[in-house]
């Protein structure tokens, strides 16, 4: 249901509740009542699972399915997830973001990262993922926030390219790239 484009556990229950038969054969349902899980059967389900390793059978599968040739551009971007927030109105707020890896070309998530703001940052979890995906001869595109030297480094090294935003967050660099 979220890789169709469900953002909530509402539209993940119509998600399922669309595709009953589907479902139920493919994970072999066979209740009485023929009933796929309840909006809050799901919603238990995953606040309970281990994202980690939710991510890395996700990613096992789909690189099953979706290959990348040399030159492809594969996009890294996170978000905040809504409603994750904790002590919103000071300085020591938290939340949870989610970090995905997006095939252009195919237009598909490769794989999903998750992290806690006060306990690791976008940037470190990209850096884990360009690495983790084992990829070659790709396009990395981010945004200036990744415009750092340890995340080209990790890039260069895993033997792919890069495409990043420059702001004024690297003052000499953007005055450089502006002048050329």
């Amino acid at each position: 249901g979220i890789m169709s484009g469900a953002l909530s556990i509402l539209a993940i229950a119509d998600f399922a509740k669309r595709h009953k038969v589907v479902l139920m054969n493919l994970f072999d349902l066979k209740n009485k009542q023929r009933r796929i899980p309840s909006r809050l059967t799901i919603a238990r389900v995953l606040s309970v699972m281990n994202f980690e390793q939710f991510s890395l059978m996700f990613y096992e599968w789909a690189k099953q399915y979706v290959e990348l040739k040399k030159g492809e551009w594969v996009s890294l971007d996170g978000k905040a997830i809504r409603g994750t927030v904790t002590n919103p109105n000071n300085q020591f707020q938290n939340f949870t973001s989610l970090v995905s890896v997006f095939a252009h070309k195919r237009g598909q998530v490769l794989a999903l990262g998750s992290f806690q703001n006060k306990q690791e940052s976008e940037i470190s979890l990209v850096k884990k993922l360009i690495k983790m995906l084992n990829l070659e001869g790709v396009v990395f595109s981010l945004d200036a926030q990744h415009c750092q030297k340890d995340t080209v480094k990790t890039i260069v090294e895993s033997g792919n390219d890069y495409v990043i935003g420059v702001k004024e967050n690297q003052k000499a660099l953007y005055t450089q790239v502006k002048k050329n």
